[in-house]
């Protein structure tokens, strides 16, 4: 019997130690990072199509200024008229469905604003993902995790405090595949 124990010892260990092997294989991932932060800056057309629309909020922020101080000019009349005449009363009506008119309207188009931008963002975002899943499934990369390449200003706090809160603390810079993926961008921007 200690024979048998033996041989079957003798033959159990390699089909043991090569399915050892493959299970650690398995549980092996590749692992990339990428700076999104960098990778949006170099986007064919975002960067762009956020400039624009900055230019229109401010725009808006201008008209707005100009809307809110020809209101005060026509609150200025309202001082004219006695206060509680005919005169006044009419005038101050019509003042307060303008301003009320004028709110309603910047509101929309305040808000109109905002889900552009978001959805520049959200077009953008999803065309960064294409490239990154381009780039890494033929590269069999399991895994990419976001850092910021930004390096630390000693007397800049922000700069400090998103290195110090960072998720990375340490990669090979070889594993960075910020550079790839903005080569990738074009082929997925349409």
């Amino acid at each position: 019997m200690t024979t048998t124990r033996l041989i079957v010892g003798f033959f159990a260990c390699p089909v043991l130690a090569l399915f050892i092997g493959f299970a650690s294989a398995d549980a092996q991932t590749r692992v990339s990072v990428i700076d999104i932060g960098q990778v949006f800056k170099s986007h064919p057309t975002f960067p762009g199509q956020l400039e624009t629309l900055k230019s229109e909020a401010e725009r808006f922020k201008q008209a707005s200024l100009q809307l809110r101080q020809q209101m005060m000019k026509k609150a200025e009349v309202l001082q004219q008229y006695k206060p509680g005449s005919a005169e006044f009363k009419q005038a101050e009506s019509e003042l307060a469905k303008e301003s009320a008119a004028l709110e309603v309207e910047q509101r929309n188009q305040m808000r109109t604003l905002m889900e552009r931008e978001a959805k520049l963002h959200f077009q953008a975002y999803q065309q960064v993902e294409a490239a990154i899943s381009s780039y890494c499934e033929p590269r069999e990369i399991q895994l990419v995790l976001r850092h910021n390449d930004i390096e630390m200003q000693k007397g800049n706090p922000s700069s400090i405090m998103r290195k110090v809160n960072g998720s990375i603390v340490f990669y090979q810079p070889s594993r960075d595949i910020t550079t790839a993926v903005i080569a990738e961008l074009p082929k997925v921007v349409r």
